[in-house]
């Protein structure tokens, strides 16, 4: 965070406005350079009583300070605008139409700056999710997500009866080998949707290369879960044959 802080990411606009950027817990990301009293106004902010939309006036020391609060609603980031109040004077009387649009200007750039790093933080977010929380074979829950929602599952089930399965493929290896691994993939995705068919709740996933883990809630005798067992291995078999 530090290096970031003072990395001098924009201009102060014309010459006068202050800019600073603060993520959701006050920290300073990026400010404008040239900033007069740069040290008093930085403690300032990350102690100040933001809120979204309002214009502040605060004083430090015996300068007056107009400032805005902004916020970025995609990650709860605040820009802020601050103007000391003697400048504020000084240039309202020699402001001119240049100037104006040099203020347009840098500022919809920094905000295509920002709208860029929010854009490239949440999709390499959701990449993250993607590979943390997904089978890239079955398309279904990886095996960590599994564990996850396993541990939730069972807490949440602690009166009811539950059902653990593991399955395997044998000789799964001889499979890839004689018809390739797009194949093997292939099967790998149709038993995955069978188990999943087979039951009302609970969780699938691939746990390893050829073995699958199911949890449900299953209230039964011990004949109808060694019949449920039994359509388990018919599908499972089912769809080898095929």
């Amino acid at each position: 965070m530090e290096a970031t802080t003072n990395e001098k990411l924009f201009q102060n606009v014309a010459g006068n406005v202050y800019s600073f950027l603060l993520d959701e817990h006050q920290n300073i990301i990026a400010f404008s350079e040239d900033i007069d009293g740069k040290d008093k106004l930085l403690a300032y902010l990350k102690t100040a009583n933001i809120s979204d939309g309002i214009k502040q006036v605060f004083k430090i020391g015996k300068e007056n300070y107009f400032a805005y609060f902004d916020n970025i609603s995609q990650n709860k980031w605040q820009l802020v605008s601050v103007i000391p109040e003697r400048k504020a004077f000084e240039r309202y009387s020699s402001v001119n139409l240049w100037s104006i649009l040099a203020s347009i200007c840098n500022f919809l750039a920094f905000s295509i700056l920002i709208m860029v790093m929010v854009l490239i933080y949440t999709t390499h977010l959701n990449q993250l999710k993607a590979y943390a929380f997904s089978d890239p074979v079955t398309q279904g829950i990886s095996y960590q997500k599994f564990l996850d929602d396993a541990e939730k599952y069972i807490n949440y089930h602690k009166s009811d009866a539950l059902l653990a399965v593991c399955l395997d493929i044998n000789d799964f290896r001889i499979f890839n080998d004689l018809y390739g691994f797009d194949e093997g993939n292939n099967l790998l995705k149709l038993v995955y949707k069978m188990l999943g068919s087979h039951i009302s709740s609970g969780l699938v996933c691939r746990a390893t290369t050829d073995t699958f883990y199911i949890i449900t809630n299953f209230a039964g005798t011990e004949d109808e879960l060694l019949t449920k067992r039994d359509i388990f291995t018919d599908s499972f078999n089912a769809i080898l044959e095929k």
